[in-house]
């Protein structure tokens, strides 16, 4: 009995482990799709812009790349507020109400490592839209010599990420 109880944990153990793994990867499959589909609207964009004598990429860094897409993921909840975020939702957070500049944040409901990035329950990710360029004098900054080629998405700065509640997405202003 003692060891058939033992086997039984064991078992159990083992199938939840199993679990928490596929749950972790599916959270990890579902948060690439997005910023696939992000990814891609903003190369859209980023051409738009390039062909167009009335836009400018700058227009573009720090805006809510969600707006992008048709229809915005299920998960996205708009601007975030001032309650927490629940597990596996986005929201865009202002920096700048004049001009509407931001970061996109996510609550990983499992704790996850993408792009330099760890998140969990107590911590979000945060991305922002951002200028592509070719940089011609490899300083790792957009110069004025340096070629804009379009738009990406990146994980969001130190500087943006400090100015940000981890917990609800909200500006600390």
């Amino acid at each position: 009995m003692l060891i058939s109880l033992c086997l039984l944990g064991v078992f159990v153990w083992f199938l939840l482990s199993a679990l928490e793994q596929t749950a972790e990867q599916a959270e990890r499959v579902g948060l690439k799709l997005v910023l696939n589909q992000l990814r891609a609207a903003l190369v859209i964009k980023g051409a738009e812009v390039h062909l167009s004598r009335r836009e400018r990429y700058q227009d573009w860094r720090g805006s809510n790349p969600m707006m992008l897409l048709q229809e915005p993921v299920a998960a996205y909840s708009g601007l975030c507020g001032a309650t927490r975020l629940a597990a596996g939702q986005w929201c865009f957070a202002e920096l700048n109400a004049k001009n509407g500049r931001g970061i996109l944040v996510y609550q990983p409901g499992q704790p996850i490592t993408t792009e330099g990035q760890a998140g969990n329950r107590k911590k979000a990710l945060a991305w922002s839209v951002a200028i592509d360029y070719a940089d011609s004098n490899s300083n790792g900054q957009l110069d004025k010599e340096d070629r804009k080629t379009g738009l990406k998405l990146m994980p969001a700065t130190k500087r943006n990420r400090t100015a940000i509640d981890p917990n609800t997405g909200v500006s600390e202003k």
